[in-house]
C-alpha cells in the first residue's frame, strides 16, 4: 500500500492547477491507494474543503483535511465542520498569516482530544512557519499528532529535536531527499511520511526518494503506508 500525505486540489492564485481526475489518474499510473487532500488558498477554504469532502465520498481513495485560517475559525464551528468526517487538518500559517504557537490552544486540545492529525506548512526561511514555532506546539500538547510538511521545513536542528518527540512526523514532500531520508532511518528516527506535495511536485518524481534510498523494505514500507494508515486509522 502507498499513501501520499500531502496534495492540493483545485487552483490556486499562482496558477498551479490540479483536479481530483488528474490525481486519481495519477494515483492510478503509479499504484498509490490513497491521497490526503485539501484545497489551495483560493475563495473559501472552508467551502473547498466542504467541496473536496463530498468529492471524497463517491472517491474514498481521496482523504480529505479541513483547512481554514484560524483568525476566521471559532471552536463551536470548527467541532461543526469535524464532525462532517474530515480526518485531519492541514494549516499553512506563511498563507494564512499567522503564528501556530500563539493563541490556537482551543484549536490542538479539540484535536488532541479527537485524535485527528495536524499536517502544517514549516520552511525555516518563513517567517509564520519557521520550525521552532510548530515544535513549540509539539512540545505543549503531546498527545497531539503532527506532521511537519517539507522535511522539517529544511531545518537540521529541526530534524534532531523531532528524535525525542514522539507526536512529530515529517512527510519527505520537498526537501526530502533519499541521502537525508537515510540519514534519519539510521538516526532511529521512524516517524517518516510519504507526500508528493502535488502538483508542486510529480508523484513518481517524490516515490522515488523514498524507493531509492538505501533502506530497508520494512523502513520504506513504513514511510510509505503504515505510518500513514495509523494516523488515518486505516485497517487494510
Amino acid at each position: 500500500m502507498i499513501i501520499d500525505f500531502h496534495n492540493h486540489l483545485g487552483t490556486d492564485k499562482d496558477g498551479e492547477i490540479q483536479d481530483f481526475k488528474e490525481l486519481i489518474e495519477s494515483m492510478s499510473k503509479y499504484d498509490i491507494d490513497y491521497s490526503v487532500v485539501f484545497p489551495f488558498k483560493v475563495g473559501d477554504l472552508v467551502v473547498e474543503s466542504l467541496k473536496l469532502l463530498d468529492i471524497s465520498k463517491k472517491y474514498p481513495q481521496l482523504i480529505p483535511f479541513l483547512r481554514f485560517d484560524p483568525g476566521q475559525m471559532n471552536l463551536d464551528k470548527l467541532r461543526t465542520l469535524l464532525d462532517n468526517g474530515f480526518k485531519g487538518v492541514k494549516l499553512h500559517p506563511e498563507s494564512e498569516v499567522f503564528y501556530p504557537h500563539k493563541g490556537l490552544d482551543w484549536l490542538y486540545t479539540e484535536l488532541e482530544e479527537r485524535k485527528l492529525p495536524l499536517l502544517i506548512h514549516c520552511k525555516k526561511s518563513d517567517i509564520y512557519s519557521k520550525p521552532e514555532f510548530i515544535l513549540a506546539v509539539a512540545r505543549k500538547y503531546p498527545g497531539l499528532p503532527i506532521i511537519i510538511a517539507h522535511f522539517f521545513g529544511d531545518c537540521f536542528t529541526t530534524m534532531k529535536e523531532s528524535l525525542a518527540l514522539n507526536n512529530i512526523y515529517s512527510d519527505v514532500s520537498i526537501f526530502g531527499r533519499t541521502l537525508r531520508i537515510k540519514q534519519m532511518v539510521d538516526k532511529g528516527f521512524d516517524r517518516l511520511i510519504f507526500g508528493s506535495d502535488s502538483p508542486y511536485d510529480d508523484q513518481e518524481a517524490a516515490l522515488m526518494k523514498v524507493t531509492k534510498a538505501k533502506i530497508s523494505d520494512k523502513d520504506k514500507n513504513m514511510i510509505l503506508s503504515d505510518n500513514a494508515k495509523k494516523l488515518l486509522k486505516i485497517d487494510k
